[in-house]
């Protein structure tokens, strides 16, 4: 069995499609493949605010499903690096050096905690 990633689009309105396929052969080698739709970010306590891309070289997207009230930017060993309290869709790490970082989001909805890598 292969497994195959494929990432289907991208829009400026921030909407991801992504599949996992996987393609099976029979005897004869003719392929069948079986596709699994909807399956970027499971990994994650949820799908409602995505950022990307992840991993990032500086500018970094962020999607959420309701208004976003708080931004909360952590260096992996848990120090507060910056807060905003605005409702934003792109924020700007630059100034970071490579690392693993933390991000905690406050929406209307829920709070969402992600994990950033910046290259």
């Amino acid at each position: 069995m292969e497994v195959l990633v494929r990432v289907r689009g991208y829009n400026t309105l921030s909407s991801w499609s992504v599949s996992k396929t996987f393609r099976t052969y029979n005897s004869t080698g003719k392929s069948t493949e079986i596709v699994s739709k909807d399956i970027l970010d499971k990994d994650t306590d949820s799908n409602d605010v995505l950022i990307y891309p992840n991993p990032t070289t500086g500018i970094v997207f962020i999607n959420a499903d309701s208004k976003i009230l708080n931004v909360q930017l952590f260096s992996d060993s848990g120090m507060l690096i910056m807060s905003l309290n605005e409702n934003l869709n792109q924020l700007s790490l630059d100034f970071l050096p490579t690392g693993k970082y933390n991000v905690k989001i406050l929406t209307e909805k829920a709070e969402f905690n992600k994990v950033l890598i910046k290259k």
